[in-house]
This record gives structure tokens, C-alpha cells and sequence, in this order.
């Protein structure tokens, strides 16, 4: 298996990053590690969440969502703070002749408040994807 160039992840929410993936001809399974790493700064009365999805074009993938990561002042104590979150995902793909798949990452980050004048940020500077192992099934 083989990977193409990724688009960069960018600051800021719902963001996409697809990566072209050449699977040979026949079955195969692969597991990929997935990271993220941001920050985030919350007032008291702001709570966030960041969420990732992964999808593939053709073949199973396991899971297909990652668990949320939430946010509150009391956890944060209005500190600027950074987190990471990994994921490990596997995917199966059976096929006839080598063939280009779409293996997608999404990820939101969302705000909510009941103080119009507290502030809040939550962002998503780095993710890093790897092909920790790939075999015939």
C-alpha cells in the first residue's frame, strides 16, 4: 500500500483530510494510527467538544468514529491548554487488481455558551496519520 500526498490540516472547525491510498490487487487489511494534537481556552460558562470521523471509498473501516474529546473552564482552570488524542483505526479492503481508495479524516470542533460575553477556543494544529501495520487477509 502506498500513500499520496495529504492535504494539510489548517486552524479552525470541520475541517477534511483525505488521503489517496494505492491498495494492491486481492484482500488486504491495514491499521492506521491517527493523531491529533490542538489547544484549547475556555471561560467559565463555555464548554467545547472536538469529534474526528473516518471514512474509506470501498471496504470496511473500523471504527468509524473516534471518542469526542470535551472541554470546560472548571477542567482547563482558564489555563491555554494543549491536547492530544489518538485513535487506531483498521481497514479492509477486498479487491480486483490494484486500485486507488479515499480514506478520509473529518474532524469538528464546536462552542457553546450561555454567557454572550465569555470566550472561548478550541483548535486542531497537527494530525498526524501512520500505516502502523499492512497484511493479506
Amino acid at each position: 500500500m502506498s500513500a499520496s500526498e495529504t492535504t494539510p490540516q489548517r486552524p479552525g472547525r470541520d475541517r477534511a483530510m483525505t488521503v489517496g491510498l494505492r491498495y494492491p490487487s486481492g484482500c488486504t487489511s491495514a491499521t492506521f494510527d491517527i493523531t491529533f494534537r490542538g489547544y484549547g481556552q475556555v471561560d467559565n460558562g463555555v464548554t467545547g467538544s472536538a469529534t474526528a470521523q473516518f471514512s474509506l471509498s470501498s471496504g470496511t473501516l473500523s471504527p468509524s468514529k473516534g471518542d469526542p474529546i470535551s472541554f470546560s473552564a472548571s477542567a482547563l482552570k482558564g489555563d491555554k491548554v494543549t491536547w492530544i488524542k489518538a485513535y487506531s483505526v483498521s481497514a479492509t479492503a477486498r479487491l480486483q487488481g490494484a486500485r486507488d481508495l479515499n480514506f478520509t479524516i473529518q474532524n469538528g470542533m464546536s462552542l457553546s455558551t450561555s454567557n454572550k460575553n465569555a470566550k472561548g477556543l478550541i483548535q486542531a494544529e497537527f494530525l498526524l496519520l501512520h500505516v502502523k501495520s499492512q497484511s493479506t487477509c
